[in-house]
């Protein structure tokens, strides 16, 4: 429908060219703004990022509401329709298996009561964030093009919806459900020995805040024959689907204090890693009033700054990976189903019903068991039931605090402003306009107690709850580090004894490590040489497994396809970059090996189970111990030799890679960056229209350069507080939610090469005024 409506615009059919055309964003001449109380500029530069200045900063968050709807309304109304479950609705019933997982938690009833809890200060913010998103949207001829091609109609915008949003970027950051679930099958599979071997919690590579590179790493024990021998098992077993990619979601950031930098001026850097769609999540603006103007990425839907720079503290972002979720087991009545045991005795399981509206269809019911814990979401491996309680739905447990990183002065007050921002737990790292740098951990931390939240437990004898939430003058923090120096990738920040409050499921350290062995290296930094930092290819995951093909071949190796892997790994240089034909192969050779090592271990699970999946973070740990102790009873048939097992498993993966013919072939050639539009992905016929380039690619997910299918740095920001004329901001996609705007792709060249984009643009292309 959209190709047809766009040849009829072509054509001069003027229906076709108002929904095509009519809803390009106004961004010259004059504008009433109802509810204003002076004028506000947006004035915009060659890539269309706008820089949003008035008298106050209500005024401000008005004219951003404005501009947020003019360039990317119905992204706002996905975002927000995701946490509520309400996608359906406008998008059909592909997605409504969405809308049945997200349902449950109730958002937006939650939003709603949250609201009148908040500050007056975020309140008033949020409202005149609201009407100015309503005032940007009916100033449009038309709606968005999306809304003409699904034939629906957008809703108003309230204040609430930008809770929706903070709480789909909570959900999008929360992996304790994840982790705990496959958790809970394995210890009820497993024997202890096995389970605890398959979930390590330390690695080789770590690399903390306080430790540095000589952090403890304890190896974690190979099971003995008396718990597990494999040698009888089926050879076939490790064919079966129990493996999903390794989770990948996170984001570098790092800061370097005045010591180490050329001008004496601390230097602030992060670039998060999120799925990559078109148009991006993030949109670069300045919004300025009286006494502050602030710098960066803005989230559509929301009001304020998320990453930025106020010339006096800049401030970044990663993702803790912190364990915010906890499984509870209800104990079912084992005289009367209907009912649960609870700590006064038992009491009846209550009843809820969702009406899902889905496009094109009869509405659809849900209907959930609720106890007091919440609602019974699924079951686990033995068939208890499952409530899933998580700080998202907590009293308190979401609120904007991250809105008065804007106006802080200090690097302490960031720090403290930080600590009080409860939303998905992350890794805040600050630098100042005098040369300091901090980190601290952001978020409701809820403290157990009886259990340590690992996995699925019951609370029917009321020996286990969660206890109020972390003060937050108690959370982690950091501030002026003696190396002068601070990292974060989501990996393990702090010793075990301190981390452990916050998270056991931290993501593979390599990123972290990489950092800041480069970070040692650096004296009279400047922003381009911190931008080299996190555009770093080096993938030394793969070092071990490049050294094994070294070991299992020869040059001369009878087995040709095997002499051709001993070349082919030979001439690797180490990077992850898009000219090494090695790189492909000691990917699929890892993978491989983690299949054939280690799903013998899991089958139990698979069958308690046959939906699970494992998919834990430091599992490499576990492949390495294998390889390094290769133990007799690890293999799977009597009197089979180590050495000729492992060149099977190699053999294997030549012979995959020639099948699909991508043996030796460029990095580059598989590793592109695959930025999709939503309509696209159903309508692949648009992607020409809709779609970014689709390039070679340098990085991998291991390396500080992320980068995979529709996955890797949303934003990459440089700065140093003060010097904002020297910063660096680049992100993929455009400012533009709309096709047809000269900003659509501006900028996504600079992303895709890594080049410097300033991040103030010294050029004005356009100016709306906007008037009370």
């Amino acid at each position: 429908m959209l190709k047809v409506m766009l040849t009829l615009a072509l054509a001069g059919t003027e229906v076709a060219r108002t929904a095509l055309t009519g809803n390009l964003p106004d961004v010259n001449g004059r504008i009433a703004l109802h509810g204003l109380e002076h004028t506000v500029v947006v004035s915009r530069s060659d890539e269309g990022v706008p820089t949003v200045r008035g008298e106050s900063l209500e005024d401000v968050a008005r004219a951003q509401g404005f501009v947020h709807a003019q360039d990317r309304f119905f992204q706002m109304d996905l975002l927000r329709r995701y946490s509520a479950g309400r996608l359906a609705e406008v998008m059909g019933p592909a997605v409504l298996a969405l809308d049945q997982n997200q349902r449950p938690s109730d958002f937006q009833r939650r939003a709603e009561q949250l609201l009148p809890s908040l500050p007056d200060r975020h309140v008033r913010l949020l409202e005149a964030y609201a009407a100015g998103v309503n005032a940007g949207l009916a100033e449009l001829e038309a709606p968005p093009f999306e809304y003409a091609v699904l034939g629906v109609e957008p809703e108003p915008w309230r204040a609430r919806d930008s809770v929706l949003v903070g709480l789909t970027m909570f959900d999008m950051l929360a992996f304790g459900r994840t982790f705990e679930r496959q958790r809970t099958t394995m210890a009820l599979t497993l024997h202890p020995d096995v389970y605890a071997f398959l979930t390590p919690r330390s690695s080789r590579s770590d690399a903390t805040l306080t430790e540095g590179l000589k952090t403890t790493h304890i190896p974690v024990d190979v099971p003995g024959p008396d718990v597990l021998d494999l040698r009888d098992s089926e050879t076939t077993s490790w064919n079966q689907p129990v493996f999903e990619d390794p989770v990948a979601l996170g984001s570098n950031n790092l800061a370097i204090a005045g010591q180490l930098t050329t001008h004496g001026g601390a230097i602030l850097s992060n670039d998060m890693h999120l799925g990559l769609t078109v148009p991006n999540i993030w949109y670069r603006a300045a919004l300025a009033w009286p006494g502050h103007i602030v710098r960066g990425v803005t989230l559509p839907g929301a009001p304020g700054m998320i990453v930025g720079t106020n010339t006096r503290i800049a401030w970044g972002f990663t993702n803790v990976t912190g364990d915010e979720q906890d499984f509870i087991a209800v104990d079912v009545d084992p005289s009367d189903p209907t009912r649960y045991l609870v700590p006064e005795g038992t009491e009846p399981f209550g009843e809820v019903t969702h009406t899902l509206g889905v496009r094109g269809g009869d509405p659809v019911t849900l209907t959930l068991r609720t106890t007091r814990w919440g609602p019974v979401t699924e079951h686990d491996a033995s068939g208890r039931p499952l409530v899933m309680k998580w700080s998202a739905t907590e009293p308190g447990g979401f609120n904007f605090e991250i809105l008065d990183m804007m106006v802080a002065d200090t690097i302490e007050e960031a720090i403290s402003t930080a600590q009080r921002w409860h939303g998905p737990p992350q890794n805040v790292t600050v630098a100042d306009n005098t040369g300091r740098v901090g980190w601290t951990i952001s978020g409701y931390i809820p403290r157990r107690r009886g259990f340590d939240g690992s996995i699925a437990t019951s609370w029917a004898d009321g020996a286990r709850s969660w206890r109020s939430p972390l003060p937050s003058e108690q959370h982690p923090s950091i501030i002026d580090p003696p190396s002068g120096y601070i990292f974060t990738a989501n990996n393990r920040t702090l010793p075990f004894d301190r981390s452990t409050i916050v998270s056991d499921h931290f993501m593979p350290p390599d990123r972290a490590r990489r950092i800041i062995e480069q970070l040692e290296q650096l004296s009279d930094a400047t922003e381009t040489d911190v931008l080299s930092v996190i555009l770093d290819t080096r993938a030394q995951r793969f070092d071990p497994y490049r050294d094994l093909i070294l070991k299992l071949t020869t040059p001369e190796d009878p087995v040709p396809e095997l002499a051709r892997a001993h070349q082919v790994a030979a001439g690797w240089n180490g990077h992850a970059d898009v000219d090494q034909r090695a790189f492909l192969l000691l990917v699929r050779f890892q993978s491989r090996l983690r299949a054939r090592l280690l799903t013998p271990l899991l089958a139990p699970c698979l069958e308690a189970d046959p939906d699970f999946r494992y998919n834990w973070p430091l599992a490499d740990e576990c492949i390495l111990r294998i390889l390094e102790e290769r133990p007799q009873h690890f293999l799977p048939r009597a009197g089979s030799d180590w050495h000729a097992y492992l060149r099977d498993i190699l053999l294997d993966t030549v012979a995959q890679l020639q099948a699909s013919g991508e043996f030796g072939v460029p990095w580059g050639d598989v590793n592109r960056p695959g930025i999709q539009h939503p309509f696209s992905r159903v309508m692949p016929g648009l992607g020409q229209l809709l779609d970014m380039p689709d390039m070679p690619m340098p990085g991998h997910v291991s390396t500080v350069r992320v980068q995979a299918s529709g996955f890797g740095a949303s934003e990459r920001l440089v700065v140093s507080p003060g010097r904002e004329i020297d910063g660096i901001l680049h992100m993929p996609t455009g400012q533009s939610g709309h096709p047809l705007s000269p900003w659509y792709r501006a900028g996504h060249a600079d992303w895709i090469h890594g080049r410097p984009t300033p991040l103030i643009s010294r050029r004005v292309a356009a100016t709306l005024i906007l008037t009370p």
